[in-house]
């Protein structure tokens, strides 16, 4: 055989072995080569970081699933061994934080994952201020993440700060993806600008959180939780799954941006489902050190109007009903995950879909 005829072959075995892209498997920490696609950019990614504060990675990634959906992917990594010192952060544009209750050991991983309501002709772009705070002194550590494309102007010239170009900024590396924020490349090469938001469709949200920590018996338990909010015809539609089952989430109390039949629809809907809910604030439920535990401001926004603390069960669907005409609109929600002890342990930054009349 010859060696372009061996090349093929060679080249038909990887692509017949590797797996399709998707999201992480429950039961397994995050792993940073997950959705790495070398048709989409290469993932941004930091060298080791030691301070007397913590010693830890991070990176930065965005792909195309089998489905044409755009992911960022972004994970924080202790590079500690299992006893080494443990390390407490927050990334807010990164969408994940690990509470100093239960810092991210030695070895492990903390990653978050969201889906993009972008076309998929469209990549993302680099957001290059996306500081990480991270130990008990909140020592600060500058980073990048990817975000969705800004809207392009009607009028006149961009005003947005170029894309990074491929060279070392700091110890970041990271790769060229147009002159300008409001312009992508598309898979020939060519330019596009980013298409403008409408306000007829909302693409749903989708929203991962994985990491792993040790329970009450020192056992180490891989953490995973979704959140999903869909606009149907008739209904938004919100899906929650979580592993472990035992754990408690709290999310940012949307029930109050709703009417009161609407968000007595999704309290029915939970007590079928035999699901114990609870409203209130994070210090009534979790005591008054949760929010610096979690890096929380006292003025936070997401924290005005208390919190929605769902009980055990691995999975649940609620939804309320709403006129076609009524449009969706994004809002950004805090998610924090609670031990059964009502401890935080890790939370994320997320959208979520709520009528648009309802603000």
């Amino acid at each position: 055989m010859s060696t372009l005829g061996i090349l093929v072959v060679i080249a038909w075995l990887l692509t017949s072995i590797l797996p399709a892209h998707s999201a992480p498997e429950p039961g397994r920490d995050c792993d940073s080569s997950w959705g790495q696609n070398s048709l989409t950019p290469p993932p941004v990614s930091s060298p080791p970081i030691n301070t007397p504060s913590g010693y830890f990675s991070w990176g930065a990634h965005v792909y195309l699933d089998g489905y044409g959906r755009w992911w960022t992917w972004n994970f924080v990594r202790n590079l500690n061994d299992p006893k080494g010192t443990k390390l407490p952060f927050t990334w807010e544009k990164g969408r994940i934080a690990r509470s100093t209750l239960f810092p991210l050991e030695g070895g492990s991983v903390a990653c978050s994952s969201d889906f993009i309501d972008a076309p998929a002709q469209i990549e993302p772009v680099i957001d290059p201020n996306a500081p990480i705070e991270y130990g008990i002194n909140r020592v600060v550590q500058g980073a990048v993440v990817f975000q969705k494309p800004p809207p392009t102007p009607v009028n006149g010239p961009s005003n947005n700060p170029p894309a990074i170009s491929r060279e070392s900024q700091g110890g970041i590396t990271t790769q060229p993806l147009g002159t300008d924020p409001a312009t992508s490349v598309q898979r020939d090469g060519t330019f596009n600008a980013a298409p403008r938001e409408t306000s007829e469709r909302k693409s749903p949200t989708i929203s991962i959180l994985q990491t792993s920590y040790r329970d009450a018996n020192d056992e180490k338990q891989h953490i995973r939780v979704l959140f999903s909010s869909d606009r149907t015809s008739d209904r938004f539609e919100i899906t929650i799954q979580k592993e472990p089952e035992n754990l408690v989430v709290g999310v940012s109390d949307f029930l109050k941006a709703l009417n009161k039949d609407q968000a007595a629809q999704i309290e029915s809907s939970f007590k079928e489902q035999g699901i114990q809910l609870t409203q209130g604030s994070l210090g009534t439920f979790a005591g008054p050190e949760a929010r610096e535990a979690m890096f929380l401001t006292a003025d936070d926004p997401l924290l005005s109007n208390g919190l929605l603390f769902i009980g055990t069960g691995p999975k649940l669907v609620v939804s309320y009903s709403a006129p076609p005409s009524v449009n969706a609109q994004r809002r950004q929600a805090l998610l924090i995950v609670f031990d059964a002890d009502h401890r935080p342990i890790a939370a994320k930054r997320m959208d979520i879909l709520i009528p648009e009349q309802m603000r």
